[in-house]
């Protein structure tokens, strides 16, 4: 690993990070108007981990584009590598997937604290993801993954349209979806991807160790798939 990828890691992840300050407060204020508009118990029974889940799975999605487009020929003018641009990238997406789950975790820490003292958030739970007797390191690791896919579909869908073109890109996009459906179906038992229904597997008697490894695979072929084409993308000066 060079330095310029893990500078161009921290850059990226500080550019991204500015933008997650921003989504992370929406996302608490639409919970708190939740909390107070809709009585019913599914909302208030939400931690705000699990409620801020579904969203942060879309913002990783954007973030993957939206960084190809934005950043990835203004780092190969400054004479920064293809392999080094994706190495840093790969970086960033990794600390900013944990790094959102941790803050979504820590806000939901103290939301249910603040809960034995008023009742807007007494009847906020620990999220009971996975079925696991850790109420926290589990669901963040595999929450932080599962966000990771997302964030490398968007990239996926990114640099399908750059070396592409728009033909090209729509191949792309049904190839993330595929990624993104695969992730949530390896989790069924907690989360399903409206595409699931239409495969008829029933896989949610998985045990957490096999989603993980299968996760984990999924994210090595994804980064492998990455590589293979913007090793000799064709980059556009203009």
């Amino acid at each position: 690993m060079s330095n310029t990828a893990l500078k161009i890691g921290a850059d990226l992840y500080k550019i991204q990070m500015k933008w997650a300050l921003w989504f992370l407060p929406i996302v608490l204020v639409v919970q708190f108007a939740l909390l107070i508009l809709v009585p019913e118990p599914e909302i208030r029974d939400l931690s705000y981990l699990m409620f801020t889940f579904q969203p942060t799975k879309i913002f990783m999605l954007i973030c993957g584009m939206i960084v190809i487009f934005a950043f990835f020929t203004l780092f190969i003018k400054q004479g920064v590598t293809r392999k080094d641009f994706f190495a840093g990238m790969a970086i960033a997406g990794v600390w900013l997937a944990f790094t959102m789950i941790i803050i979504s975790a820590l806000i939901a820490g103290i939301l249910m604290f603040i809960g034995n003292f008023t009742p807007l958030f007494s009847d906020m739970t620990t999220s009971t993801f996975l079925n696991t007797q850790s109420d926290w390191i589990v669901p963040i690791l595999a929450l932080s993954l599962i966000i990771l896919v997302y964030y490398l579909a968007g990239w996926m869908i990114g640099i399908g349209f750059y070396r592409f073109g728009g033909l090209g890109g729509l191949g792309f996009i049904a190839l993330a979806i595929t990624f993104m459906t695969v992730a949530d179906i390896l989790w069924e038992s907690e989360i399903s991807h409206p595409l699931a229904g239409f495969i008829n597997l029933n896989l949610s008697e998985l045990a957490i160790p096999v989603s993980l490894t299968g996760t984990l695979i999924l994210l090595g072929l994804g980064l492998w798939m990455i590589r293979t084409v913007t090793r000799r993308v064709t980059i556009k000066m203009e």
